[in-house]
C-alpha cells in the first residue's frame, strides 16, 4: 500500500529544512504555493504542515505565515534519538524494572483520539494501562492508546516487557519524534493506592504524542509519575 501523499510532502519539506533549502528562521511558501508546487490540495498541505508543527520544525503565526524553527536543526541526532524516545525499559536499563498490566483491550478511537492520532474516529486502537515498578516501588502509571493498524500484534506478554522494542525490533519501524507536555496532577483514589502516595500529594504528569519516521502518530499516552522517580531530558539549542 503506497504511503499517503501528505506523508511524502511532509518528508520532502522536512528534508528541505534539514538541507537548508528552507533556511531556519525563514518563511515557508504559502499554503496555496505549496499546494501548487506539490500538485495537491490545501487539505493535504495542512496535514503535512500539522506533522512538521508537532515536531517543532515550523511555527505558525496568525497573520504572519509559517516560519521554519530557528532553534534546532532537523537532522540533529539529539532530536532523533533522545532518551524519552527509547521507551521506559531502555531509559532505565540496569534498574530493576517490572511492569504490571492493569488493563488491555481495544476500542474505537472516537473524535478526540482520532484528532490526536490523525486517524478516523471509527478506527480501532489499543487501550493500555500499566503500572511501572522500580526496585519494588510503584513509580509510574501509564495510560496509552495506539492505532491497531499501525502497531499490529500487541499482546500482554509484550506489554510486560517493552512496547518500543517490539515496534523497533520486531516491526522494524523507526521512532522519530514526540510532542510532550509536562504538568502536575493530583492522583485519583485508585492512583494514590497503586502508587502508595497520599491523596493530596501531587504527581508529575507527562502527556505525549509520539511519531514514526513516516510522520504517522503511533502513540498517545498520559503517564503519571511519583516525583522523586521522575527523570526527563531535553535539548535546547540556538546557533548564532
Amino acid at each position: 500500500m503506497s504511503e499517503p501523499k501528505y506523508i511524502a510532502i511532509y518528508q520532502a519539506i522536512k528534508q528541505h529544512i534539514s538541507d537548508g533549502t528552507f533556511a531556519r528562521g525563514s518563511m515557508l511558501p504559502s499554503g496555496p504555493k505549496l499546494a501548487e508546487t506539490y500538485d495537491t490540495s490545501a487539505i493535504t498541505i495542512k496535514k503535512a504542515l500539522d506533522i512538521l508543527s508537532r515536531e517543532g520544525l515550523i511555527t505558525r503565526r496568525r497573520g504572519a505565515g509559517t516560519i521554519v524553527s530557528d532553534t534546532v536543526k532537523a537532522s540533529d541526532s539529539s532530536l532523533t534519538n533522545p532518551k524519552h524516545l527509547r521507551g521506559t525499559s531502555r531509559r532505565f536499563a540496569g534498574q530493576n524494572l517490572t511492569t504490571r498490566v492493569l488493563g488491555f483491550d481495544t476500542m474505537q478511537a472516537g473524535d478526540e483520539l482520532a484528532g490526536l492520532l490523525n486517524i478516523n474516529a471509527t478506527d480501532f486502537v489499543y487501550r493500555i494501562n500499566r503500572l511501572r515498578i522500580f526496585d519494588g516501588r510503584p513509580a509510574i502509571i501509564e495510560y496509552t492508546y495506539m492505532p491497531i493498524l499501525l502497531i499490529p500484534g500487541l499482546s500482554e506478554a509484550i506489554l510486560e516487557k517493552s512496547i518500543y522494542d517490539y515496534i523497533t525490533q520486531t516491526l522494524g519501524l523507526t521512532i522519530n519524534a514526540a510532542n510532550i507536555q509536562v504538568t502536575g496532577a493530583v492522583p485519583t483514589e485508585t492512583e494514590a493506592d497503586l502508587l502508595c502516595v497520599e491523596g493530596n500529594d501531587h504527581l508529575i504528569q507527562m502527556t505525549q504524542t509520539a511519531f514514526l519516521s513516516t510522520g504517522a502518530a503511533f502513540e498517545y499516552s498520559i503517564s503519571r509519575h511519583v516525583p522523586d522517580e521522575f527523570e526527563f531530558h531535553t535539548v535546547i539549542k540556538k546557533e548564532y
